[in-house]
């Protein structure tokens, strides 16, 4: 791919630069696809992008090729090492990172402000694509995502309302169908909010939670990353979904406007681009199945840059 140090470019250019992106991935493929389309239609942007590499599940060698990519590299063993112990209950929560391995997304935020210092950032998945800048965000603090999800049952109702000590909280959200999606977040470290939060998270009521999970899914399901299935799966979502509801009784907290496109339909071979219409600034495709993605997108996205001279 012959674009792919455009991130390697931007990142030596704005060192000094505010703004920082974090992607998190288990696949180096997806990271060389965000790579080529990264601010593809521009204009000039001075953030600055790093990866968040699972390395429980990425080997070596394709480590070594998010470096060549030019990304900030960052490992998810280091994220456990440094921000596990500062929690209260360090036992329970490598329990519940062996068992449901993309809990891991609920350290990131602590790696970045805590540890690596950066007290601004946006974290976004993989299965995604950046074509134009963010940067406007920035100037707000916290930012999220709104997406449209099967209501919680009420098993997931009780768990939630047990951490936060509210019920009638978790009810309210539910009933208002205020949900988010995790794939794409911008939180600023100004206060203990957050880690209070996880404290909470990490303790008995989600331990429980999530090994009724495992134990279920467990015998027909061999990745760790999935290790459940079910509502217990998306108790990911369900967990920043509450922080950002709460969040905003205090806080002024922004939601990602138009230009931050979610696909929640599997995307089939006739997909177009209109022919009054453009991609999004960030597009992130949300079905499990990835393929399809990367097979009928790409070409379509390339067509429309030949058309399209932006």
């Amino acid at each position: 791919m012959s674009n792919t140090k455009r991130i390697e470019e931007n990142n030596d250019k704005n060192l000094r630069s505010k703004k920082h992106i974090f992607v998190l991935s288990a696949n180096v493929d997806r990271l060389e696809y965000f790579a080529q389309y990264f601010n593809i239609f521009g204009p000039d942007t001075d953030v600055v992008v790093h990866t968040i590499i699972d390395d429980r599940h990425v080997h070596q060698e394709d480590i070594m090729r998010a470096y060549e990519l030019g990304y900030h590299i960052n490992l998810v063993s280091d994220v456990i090492d440094t921000v596990v112990p500062m929690l209260k209950r360090p036992d329970l929560a490598h329990d519940i990172l062996d068992m449901y391995g993309v809990s891991i997304k609920w350290l990131l935020f602590p790696y970045i402000n805590r540890v690596l210092d950066i007290k601004k950032a946006m974290t976004l998945d993989d299965d995604t694509l950046l074509l134009r800048p963010l940067d406007h965000y920035f100037e707000h603090d916290y930012v999220w995502k709104r997406e449209r999800l099967s209501k919680m049952n009420e098993r997931v109702i009780d768990v939630l309302g047990e951490i936060i000590n509210n019920r009638k909280f978790i009810e309210e959200i539910n009933a208002n169908m205020m949900f988010l999606n995790s794939g794409q977040m911008l939180y600023t470290d100004n206060d203990d909010s957050l880690m209070d939060f996880l404290n909470r998270v990490f303790d008995t009521p989600i331990y429980e939670f999530v090994k009724e999970g495992y134990d279920k899914y467990k015998s027909r399901n061999t990745s760790k990353i999935r290790g459940v299935g079910g509502y217990y799966w998306v108790i990911e979502q369900y967990i920043y979904c509450v922080f950002f509801n709460q969040l905003s009784k205090t806080h002024d907290v922004q939601q990602f406007g138009n230009d931050v496109f979610l696909e929640t339909y599997n995307m089939k071979e006739s997909y177009r681009i209109g022919p009054r219409s453009k991609p999004p600034a960030y597009f992130h495709y949300l079905p499990k199945d990835k393929e399809p993605f990367y097979k009928y997108y790409i070409p379509v996205l390339e067509n429309y840059m030949k058309e399209n001279r932006e």
